[in-house]
């Protein structure tokens, strides 16, 4: 009865709040079987978005009770719902999706190695958003997530930062790099190594 109590708390407006509190109870394991994931999962589809926040704190809370254990459920199927909800119309929801993400990456998973490629395309993908804490907020995880990888993960997240300074996108859009963020500052100093072999072209 108290498990379904839960979810039926989660029928109203103030359901996303409401679960956030119930975390902080130490009630998570009313949500840790299969069902309950999918169900928190689809959620993210809500139209209300103090609902789909909700549900992003109560995901990353389930990967974060698995560390140290073998988890019970697929790690991969959540963490593949918070990078889609990088793209949710609510830059709140796309705010807490990033930092759901990064402290996930921290978490040192088998799941999470495999899919840091995924989420770090995800992060440089939030570099363009419209809204510019999305924006610092996604440079400030990418810097976190080189800060706690291997050389090799560093390698890849200015790989993939070069190819975006490359690209003609980078080059029209309004969102120039801020000195005051040290992945801006990277994309700085890319683009002027570009625009200089650029120019020993000509």
């Amino acid at each position: 009865m108290r498990q379904k109590g839960v979810f039926r708390r989660m029928g109203d407006k103030y359901r996303g709040w409401r679960t956030k509190r119930l975390l902080k109870k130490g009630k998570i394991e009313t949500i840790i079987r299969k069902e309950k994931i999918d169900f928190l999962i689809d959620t993210l589809k809500d139209k209300n978005w103090k609902v789909k926040w909700g549900a992003v704190s109560a995901l990353y809370k389930i990967v974060h009770q698995a560390v140290g254990h073998k988890p019970d459920f697929e790690v991969n199927k959540i963490m593949d719902s918070l990078i889609g909800a990088l793209g949710d119309e609510n830059y709140e929801v796309r705010n807490h999706s990033i930092w759901a993400l990064v402290n996930i990456t921290s978490f040192n998973l088998p799941e999470t190695d495999i899919k840091v490629a995924e989420i770090v395309d995800g992060l440089v993908g939030a570099l363009k958003d419209e809204d510019c804490d999305v924006r610092k907020y996604a440079a400030g995880a990418l810097e976190k997530i080189m800060e706690n990888n291997t050389n090799e993960i560093k390698s890849m997240i200015i790989e993939k930062l070069t190819k975006y300074v490359q690209s003609y996108e980078f080059y029209s859009s309004a969102n120039k790099p801020s000195e005051y963020n040290p992945i801006y500052k990277i994309m700085e100093d890319l683009m002027r190594k570009q625009e200089n072999e650029s120019a020993k072209r000509v």
